[in-house]
């Protein structure tokens, strides 16, 4: 973390904490990846109602409001609509409650079968876990170990991660995580071309390997605490990654990337919620040239949304990303203000960008949800030529239904992405929507046009289903050059906008560019042998096809897995 981001950061704490204020109690957050958000989001679809506890359009969710809100729901196990949980939902709801105990009372079942030493597993959730009173201290080992083979390649591919996970709370007013891998990675042929490509390992950054060997060495290293500084005031602090949004995609902000430094400020109070997030990221970088230190850029966002009736909600998000030579600019620091407005102030420099999204419960069968993110718009020149390179905007539009056909815990989900040329980008690279070489929205970038679908199947509550496929295309850059410089259609948000292609006189169809098609599945079949510990069978399936030969790949991955205390990571790229 750079010194003028901690400066800042410090010198808000110290005048928050100098007004004597009361510290509410307040709880670590729900990690992302885990079907934790899955079984939350069907329950609160066949409730019909959007949740007043938590604001579910910002995750991660707070572990305690999480279950004030599944206490609050009818203790007869029965929705608004009078239809009665499944046995498979009841389960759900019951391991939410032991998995986070210290917050459930009564309704935590977790004596351990056969604890060890009367401390080793004395509760059936954690390795080791004390509580009383004032302190509560759970420690778990993190392990995943995937292997598998890949049709486009003869070598042996495999994923090995090991680690710890700590989490409580002090005095019921302070909670904290912390979470350390150590992992090593021989991935799917079209995952290395990534990595080679881009210089950073999918969903983290930095990373060591010894050529001519294509395993890639890295770590995972997140932590924070919370605390709430009045009744509705909550506030994280430390290193993670968030995303925002109801979508498998997010054109706002995804967990994609590596973690960063983040100060999270959330005011909720029934039915509105306001949320400021302030986030130092890395600038771009290449690797291989030996140990140095990676520069940093900044982001301010913010985001109010308002349940605008009981099953239909509203956000309005904002977002500015800045980098300055003399560190932090403390301009951005308020949280009550259009960063547009501060933007323009101080001459243009910085990404200035505004969106809004939705979500309206219907039948308590069906949500409809979407967003729509616009960085740049001139409606003079949009009136003339609706492919101007400059009106960068994206959409997106989805469906999900749960119990289909009535058939119990069988979930779907539909979208589509639509994102305009150049989206994400800037003149300047150092403002771009990119931190560690990766984008911080939707994975693929921009200049694309996506479908995805989404099937959840639980069956049991120990054995789930999960497949997602995704149909994209997009028009990805030339390996042509004008006048000594490549050839840019506007998909990769690295790219600044200098580098457009001459010919086009400043105007882009969606798609321009090599057209390239991909298609993209990941099926998996999870068996939970015993609380967080389980055994995954995985199938991804990756064509790419274009008019360009070299554009032309097709894969095939078969893997089975060992996983404890975290999620399978997902490569859907």
């Amino acid at each position: 973390m750079s010194n003028k981001f901690q400066s800042a950061v410090l010198l808000f704490f110290i005048l928050l904490l100098s007004n004597n204020l009361s510290i509410f109690a307040q709880s670590s957050y729900l990690p992302m990846g885990r079907d934790d958000y899955q079984w939350l989001d069907r329950l609160s679809i066949r409730d019909g109602k959007i949740p007043e506890d938590f604001n579910t359009f910002n995750k991660t969710y707070d572990r305690k409001l999480m279950l004030q809100y599944i206490s609050a729901l009818d203790s007869n196990n029965i929705d608004s609509s009078g239809a009665k949980w499944s046995k498979v939902d009841e389960q759900n709801v019951q391991y939410l409650y032991n998995d986070n105990f210290e917050y459930a009372g009564e309704k935590a079942m977790i004596d351990g079968t056969y604890p060890i030493f009367n401390s080793i597993y004395k509760y059936k959730t954690d390795f080791y876990a004390y509580q009383d009173g004032n302190f509560v201290l759970k420690l778990n080992p993190v392990i995943f170990y995937q292997g598998g083979h890949s049709t486009s390649s003869s070598e042996y591919k495999y994923i090995n991660t090991k680690g710890v996970e700590l989490k409580g709370n002090i005095l019921n007013k302070i909670g904290f995580y912390s979470y350390f891998t150590d992992n090593q990675m021989k991935a799917p042929d079209y995952v290395e071309n990534y990595i080679t490509q881009f210089h950073a390992v999918p969903g983290n950054g930095y990373y060591k390997q010894t050529l001519p060997s294509t395993k890639v060495d890295y770590f995972d290293a997140r932590g924070y605490f919370t605390f709430s500084a009045a009744k509705y005031l909550h506030f994280a602090f430390g290193q993670d990654k968030m995303f925002w949004g109801d979508g498998i995609r997010s054109l706002f902000l995804a967990d994609g990337t590596a973690s960063y430094p983040f100060l999270r400020m959330n005011f909720h109070y029934k039915k509105f919620d306001y949320e400021n997030l302030y986030m130092q990221f890395t600038k771009q970088y290449l690797s291989g040239s030996g140990d140095h230190l990676y520069e940093p850029k900044y982001a301010v966002m913010h985001n109010l949304s308002y349940n605008v009736a009981e099953n239909f909600q509203l956000g309005l998000f904002e977002s500015v990303i800045f980098s300055r030579n003399n560190g932090y600019d403390p301009a951005y620091l308020n949280p009550i203000i259009f960063y547009r407005e501060v933007e323009q102030s101080r001459g243009s420099p910085d990404n200035a960008a505004m969106g809004m999204m939705g979500k309206w419960n219907l039948l308590h069968h069906f949500q409809l949800y979407g967003q729509f993110y616009l960085d740049d718009f001139n409606y003079s020149i949009f009136k003339t030529n609706h492919n101007f390179w400059g009106e960068k905007y994206a959409m997106q539009a989805g469906l999900k239904y749960v119990d289909v056909l009535g058939i119990k815990n069988l979930d779907a989900q539909v979208e589509a992405n639509l994102i305009r040329p150049f989206v994400y980008s800037h003149g300047d690279s150092l403002a771009n929507f990119v931190s560690y070489n990766q984008p911080l929205a939707h994975p693929m970038g921009a200049n694309l046009v996506e479908t995805i679908f989404k099937i959840y199947f639980q069956p049991l509550q120990k054995l789930s289903f999960n497949f997602t496929a995704s149909l994209v295309k997009q028009g990805l850059d030339s390996t042509k050059t004008y006048n000594g410089k490549p050839s840019d259609f506007g998909s990769n948000p690295m790219v600044g906008n200098i580098l457009r292609n001459p010919i086009y006189n400043d105007t882009y169809t969606l798609g321009e560019g090599v057209n390239t098609h991909f298609v993209i599945a990941d099926l998996s079949m999870s068996w939970q042998v015993s609380h967080n510990i389980f055994i995954d069978f995985n199938f991804i399936y990756r064509k790419e096809s274009s008019s360009y030969v070299a554009y032309n790949k097709d894969e095939k991955f078969f893997g089975i897995g060992f996983r404890m205390n975290t999620s399978r990571p997902k490569f859907l790229f």
